[in-house]
């Protein structure tokens, strides 16, 4: 199989893994709201905010003690969350 064949079959199977990376490898601009996916949102609306893009790529922790459990989630850009009972 050729390289280019077996880069196209992964990218079908895996779609968008290449955001991903980009996200992970530059998570210090992205949480600072100046990500190149960021800017590119700000560009075709400049009534966001760089803090505002910030937003929806911060991570949240938290411990609730009455019901003795930890949030860990995202920001409001992500609406999924993990729960940890203690």
């Amino acid at each position: 199989m050729h390289l280019g064949k077996a880069l196209g079959e992964f990218d079908q199977k895996i779609p968008n893994v290449e955001s991903a990376r980009d996200v992970i490898m530059h998570f210090s601009e992205y949480t600072a709201g100046i990500g190149n996916k960021q800017r590119k949102l700000q560009s075709r609306d400049p009534t966001v905010t760089s803090a505002d893009l910030a937003n929806q790529f911060a991570t949240r922790f938290g411990y609730d003690p009455p019901a003795d459990q930890v949030r860990i989630g995202s920001g409001s850009g992500l609406t999924s969350s993990t729960l940890l009972k203690f």
